[in-house]
């Protein structure tokens, strides 16, 4: 594994009518999913006691919202922020929505854990981490950032959108105010349009300071495209000025990474394949690929995929990704990622099916993988299968991810 992979390796809602696919659901076949052995599905009721014990069981319900590094605010907190969302649209309790700003009080509030950044000369409010470079020095990241800034922006878009109700107005109203002036921001510096593509293309890069490995290149694909994610909700917020600018970067960012996408055929379907990383700048110093996306940092980039499919994101009035991508998506899972057998029911590593350690390490980092159960039910009876299996006989959950996943799974479920 080269030094970049390896540096790079480091950093690391809407339910549409399902496609046409084969009913996992059926009663004939409860219990029984392809080769996964036979098990006794909890209620959905079962389910949201159990979230709701393990976010208890985390900080007192407090989660992450008061560190201080961009590693666990981003990949810890952020992932907590999305289950909130989803437990409030899956169940309409506004306790998850007050819980949601709680934690946004504690994290950006007027005595807030962020604090002042520097970025190309300018100060911004936000969080740093020493974990991505040689020196230990700190930085801010925009992967960091941006796994922050998606439920944030997600969450000013329901307001707006009257989905959540005008109570949350001034939270919303604070949330927009760290986005524009701060958490998207600050990153105005580090934008690039790839010159000559067409259709038109753009991608966030690294910060050029010396210390940072891969100073100024391109980002991996999941890095820009969780903040592309949340550039496609604020595109959609009413009464925000500048939507139609975060509209436009969220298509070329989503174009960007569909011309890197591969189409195959598994099984006699067809599936989509891509990398971690793909050179897109002259300016980029490494002028190959990385290696295929692995199952972790793959769900940023289903996610924005899904997001960007719901909301109909565009580029001279054709959708960046339509149907068939969805479709050939859901196939990337069931037909190569999809390792299940009654002994050992797991996940690949990586989107093309290969196995690099054990399997089991990646089978639960499934988060936003479950939102293509809207569109295929074998993907999400087959991850319920495994949540079932190995995180409901828990009693703590510390892994946050895994939180977002049963919130998706919820989210889902009607049984």
């Amino acid at each position: 594994m080269s030094a970049r992979t390896t540096f790079l390796t480091a950093l690391w809602l809407t339910s549409l009518p399902a496609l046409n696919v084969a009913d996992a659901t059926n009663p004939a076949s409860a219990g029984q999913i392809g080769s996964l052995p036979l098990y006794q599905p909890h209620t959905r009721e079962e389910w949201i006691a159990k979230f709701d014990a393990f976010n208890a069981a985390i900080n007192h319900g407090l989660g992450f919202s008061q560190a201080t590094t961009s590693s666990d605010v981003g990949w810890n907190e952020g992932y907590l922020l999305t289950s909130y969302l989803n437990m409030y649209q899956a169940t309409q309790s506004q306790k998850y929505a007050d819980s949601f700003v709680t934690h946004i009080n504690q994290m950006i509030g007027p005595n807030g854990t962020w604090y002042d950044v520097n970025v190309a000369g300018k100060t911004y409010k936000g969080w740093t981490t020493d974990r991505y470079n040689a020196a230990h020095k700190q930085y801010p990241y925009v992967v960091n950032d941006g796994m922050i800034c998606l439920p944030l922006a997600r969450f000013v878009y329901l307001v707006r959108a009257g989905e959540l109700p005008p109570i949350y107005a001034k939270a919303a109203g604070l949330c927009l105010g760290a986005l524009e002036n701060h958490l998207i921001g600050k990153w105005e510096s580090c934008w690039r349009e790839i010159p000559d593509s067409n259709p038109p293309q753009g991608v966030y890069v690294n910060l050029t300071d010396p210390d940072i490995k891969d100073a100024g290149d391109s980002l991996p694909n999941n890095q820009f495209l969780v903040m592309a994610e949340a550039c496609t909700y604020l595109g959609r917020t009413k009464n925000f000025p500048l939507a139609a600018k975060y509209a436009d970067r969220a298509a070329k960012m989503l174009q960007a990474f569909k011309c890197g996408l591969t189409i195959k055929n598994a099984n006699g379907s067809e599936v989509l394949c891509w990398n971690y990383w793909n050179h897109r700048l002259l300016t980029d110093r490494i002028e190959t690929h990385s290696g295929q996306e692995d199952t972790r940092h793959g769900n940023l980039d289903v996610s924005a995929m899904v997001t960007g499919y719901e909301m109909k994101v565009a580029q001279e009035g054709k959708p960046i990704f339509n149907e068939q991508d969805i479709q050939r998506l859901c196939n990337t899972f069931t037909q190569l990622m999809w390792r299940g057998d009654s002994a050992t029911p797991s996940i690949a590593n990586r989107v093309n099916g290969e196995v690099f350690k054990k399997p089991q390490d990646d089978s639960l980092a499934v988060n936003a993988w479950v939102r293509l159960g809207s569109y295929d039910p074998r993907v999400l009876e087959n991850i319920r299968a495994l949540y079932e299996a190995r995180i409901f006989p828990s009693d703590r959950c510390g892994n946050t991810s895994y939180l977002q996943a049963i919130s998706e799974i919820v989210l889902r479920s009607k049984r």
